[in-house]
């Protein structure tokens, strides 16, 4: 906790927002990172909030992000790809993490149902940036549904 208690307070929120940031492009380097990152997308990120808030909160490993806002922020309100799959001609292989929280796998039904000769792959022992955390695995699936 020491890295989070040493910024001030007027840091303590655009830290967050950073961590964020660079997670996108690079991951988390440590689970306080993902915490504090995890609070800066669960609502309580805003003006006014001090930082010992803000440390209790990215600290509360029990603390969950409303995937509903965290979707809408990110894809806004009518972001919904479901009504075009099933006309796809190309052929389809979905990739997800066997933790992602933002496409759980649990979605593979529903895909399956919409695009019968869909292919989905579950990335072990990853979250939403399977690409990244497992690259190679990624590589070798792509490629091996690209020559199939």
């Amino acid at each position: 906790m020491s890295e989070f208690e040493r910024r001030g307070a007027a840091d303590a929120l655009a830290g967050s927002r950073e961590m964020v940031e660079r997670q996108l492009r690079y991951g988390f380097k440590s689970e306080l990172e993902w915490r504090i990152g995890k609070f800066a997308l669960a609502g309580p990120y805003r003006k006014g909030v001090s930082a010992e808030e803000a440390l209790a909160v990215a600290a509360d490993p029990s603390r969950k992000i409303d995937i509903k806002v965290h979707k809408r922020l990110w894809m806004g309100t009518d972001f919904d790809v479901r009504p075009q799959i099933s006309g796809l001609t190309s052929k389809l292989l979905a990739i997800s993490g066997e933790l992602d929280w933002l496409v759980p796998p649990s979605n593979k039904d529903e895909l399956l149902s919409l695009k019968l000769d869909a292919r989905y792959f579950v990335v072990p022992s990853v979250a939403h940036n399977a690409h990244y955390a497992a690259r190679q695995i990624v590589l070798n699936e792509i490629e091996d549904f690209l020559s199939s």
